[in-house]
């Protein structure tokens, strides 16, 4: 027996020392994996370019300028092109004339564009709009308290009688008891007119149109509408009958203060309302109410609680929006604040006979759409229009090719351009077979002389400076705070990532330390075992051989 459980215990050893190797190898398994994990974030990080910050230097040019009569230039682009018969060095250069009139300018604030197409108006309705929708033969009848007598109600105007006209609430049981019903309009509870198919139940309340003249009228079968009492006091010929008549309605729209009471599903879908959340804004939501419970939960207890109810815009077909404009075919579905952005080519009605001012201005100050036809340069461009207080329309332009990144469910900043009537701009004029000559200790140009087409060369004195472009560096540094934000972003990133990483390294190397302390352990239990079994089995062996 005691060898055979020796034995027992070794097979549940072996067993178990097999088992913590294989945990040992899929842990082995996960940390190299990890480490592949590591290597692909640390190669990644290499391969990042690292943001530099741009040079002033790379922004310096030497400007070179003269004066031609009154006109002011600057020399570019100036190529050799060989040698004239005189044997002087010559070139082609583009003269930068500096010229005033139509131009445009940038605006030194930019301009915020916002895709605002689908705000909705927040421009609640009451539940008197509601009733008004649904009444709407109710407003040309005179307003007024309940009346109890034919003696309360107005005048009868024989030179007015339509303004005399009211309806009356009752019930079709007192209608259908009329001898004559001739020229009587019937409606129904929710202001709908009943042509035929009067309702069969007698209690059903029903409105009916009729005049003051007729009720007051002892003889009109109109008394038959009210409900009226008599009352008799004494007998004989000491009797008195006094006539009472109740329930003679004007039916305003301010008497009824249960809202609830008189709606259908039918006739609030027929209303185009809709229930809006976060009203005029980009996240604004607009459901479409179809249904009295679906109004009853928009308003909860408080019918007056219409602040989130819109009603449908019918001259357009779709809800109404924060700015009409957005809904002209000018429109683009984007703004500058409450101003809309509108193609350049769609302006020129609201523009007007300056239009072709502001086309030249562009034109002159963008060189590179110079040879445009007109509709092409309007076709580069946007425009938002200012109303000043005095009325008068003020444009910014913005290019198109500016704003090109631009994603419809943001907004974004651009620069807008002012016109100026009396500003500045360049035109371009490319001169062939000019002379220079150059100051020996610098390089740099200090004359120019200008071919005049008789065979003579004027001579200009050119200044030259140094300049830098600050808009142009100030731009590159901003593109370089960009860069380097996403970069460290980025870095951030790789960082986190790494440090979750050698967390669940750290973790594996800790299981694997405990397998390893427990595979010694059950290593060191197998060799005693084993040796208990060597002992029985040379006992065995010894006592057989005896």
């Amino acid at each position: 027996m005691g060898m055979s459980a020796s034995q027992a215990r070794l097979i549940a050893l072996t067993a178990r020392m097999n088992d913590i190797e294989y945990q040992g190898q899929q842990i082995n398994q996960q940390r190299t994996t990890l480490s592949s994990q590591i290597n692909a974030l640390y190669n990644s990080l290499l391969d990042m370019d690292v943001p530099t910050p741009p040079s002033t230097q790379d922004f310096t040019k030497v400007v070179y300028s003269g004066t031609q009569d009154a006109s002011k230039f600057n020399l570019d682009n100036v190529v050799p092109t060989g040698k004239n018969s005189s044997g002087k060095d010559t070139y082609s250069i583009d003269f930068k004339y500096q010229m005033a009139g139509h131009a445009v300018s940038k605006n030194t604030n930019s301009a915020t564009i916002t895709n605002t197409s689908h705000y909705l108006t927040y421009k609640s309705i009451t539940a008197d709009d509601v009733k008004s929708s649904l009444f709407t033969d109710v407003n040309k009848y005179k307003s007024g308290d309940q009346i109890t007598k034919p003696e309360d109600l107005p005048e009868y105007d024989s030179n007015n009688p339509e303004a005399d006209d009211i309806l009356i609430k009752t019930t079709v049981g007192a209608y259908n008891n009329l001898p004559n019903r001739t020229g009587l309009q019937v409606y129904d509870i929710n202001g709908n007119e009943i042509t035929n198919n009067i309702p069969s139940d007698n209690s059903t309340v029903i409105y009916v149109k009729t005049n003051t003249s007729a009720i007051k009228d002892e003889k009109s079968s109109a008394y038959a509408l009210v409900d009226k009492t008599d009352t008799t006091t004494g007998e004989g010929d000491d009797a008195v009958t006094t006539t009472t008549y109740n329930n003679i309605y004007n039916v305003d729209k301010t008497t009824e203060t249960n809202i609830k009471s008189y709606l259908t599903d039918e006739n609030i879908a027929s209303l185009g309302l809709y229930y809006v959340e976060n009203p005029g804004s980009r996240e604004s939501v607009a459901t479409l109410i179809t249904s009295v419970d679906q109004l009853k939960d928009y308003l909860g207890s408080n019918l007056d609680n219409f602040s989130h109810i819109v009603k449908r815009d019918y001259t357009n077909q779709g809800l109404e929006y924060t700015n009409p404009n957005y809904q002209s075919s000018n429109s683009t579905g984007l703004s500058v604040g409450d101003m809309p952005v509108m193609e350049m080519k769609n302006a020129r009605e609201v523009l007007g006979d300056s239009y072709d001012d502001y086309i030249t201005a562009l034109k002159h100050s963008f060189p590179e759409l110079a040879k445009l036809s007109d509709e092409e340069i309007a076709d580069k461009f946007y425009v938002y229009i200012e109303k000043t207080s005095s009325g008068t329309n003020v444009p910014h332009f913005i290019k198109k090719d500016e704003m090109s990144a631009f994603n419809n469910n943001d907004s974004t900043s651009v620069r807008s351009y002012e016109y100026d009537e009396d500003g500045t701009y360049t035109n371009t004029e490319n001169k062939k077979n000019c002379e220079l000559e150059f100051d020996v200790s610098t390089g740099r140009i200090t004359k120019v002389g200008i071919p005049d087409g008789n065979g003579q060369v004027i001579w200009v004195d050119i200044k030259a400076e140094t300049v830098t472009d600050d808009v142009a560096y100030n731009d590159a540094f901003n593109e370089y705070e960009y860069k380097k934000h996403l970069y460290d972003k980025q870095q951030k990133e790789i960082n986190a990532k790494t440090s979750i990483i050698q967390a669940e390294d750290k973790n594996l190397e800790l299981k694997l330390t405990r397998l390893d302390n427990e595979r010694n352990a059950v290593n060191t239990e197998i060799e005693a075992v084993k040796k208990v079994v060597d002992d029985n089995i040379q006992k065995s062996f010894k006592t057989f051989s005896g």
